[in-house]
């Protein structure tokens, strides 16, 4: 019966973020796999992660001089309903580097063990989000 929901969840993945034609079929289980074994090169994690992001460009306002606030709930909105992992923002635009970072907590299970891991997105307030880094 496990094996029934994952393949749901991984078609719905494809189907919600590629045009359904099989090229990117496993890519949530992929994305998965590399965050789990926290792979020192996340190939697919990285292209799947920065792929969701390059869609969203800022929007600055008074309210969110950056411009990414809101992009940065629409990522993890994705993330979470495509991939049906548990994806919350950890917070925004509160690392202090150049430009700032925001940090996005994935937590996912490996064999009844909950994995957590931290997503460092790149936050400029003048060009698009990407994934930074991947850590515990």
């Amino acid at each position: 019966m496990k094996w029934i929901y994952l393949l749901t969840g991984v078609l719905m993945c494809c189907c919600s973020f590629s045009n359904c034609d099989g090229t990117d079929q496993f890519a949530c289980v992929e994305l998965s796999d590399e965050l789990i074994s926290l792979d020192p090169d996340p190939v697919h994690a990285t292209n799947s992660i920065n792929a969701w992001l390059s869609v969203l460009p800022p929007n600055p306002t008074l309210n969110d001089p950056l411009g990414h606030e809101q992009n940065l709930n629409i990522f993890v909105e994705r993330f979470r309903q495509s991939c049906g992992l548990e994806v919350n923002i950890e917070c925004y635009g509160c690392i202090e580097t150049f430009p700032v970072q925001s940090h996005v907590l994935v937590r996912l299970d490996s064999a009844g063990t909950v994995i957590s891991r931290t997503l460092d997105i790149r936050t400029p307030g003048d060009t698009l989000m990407t994934l930074l880094d991947i850590h515990q």
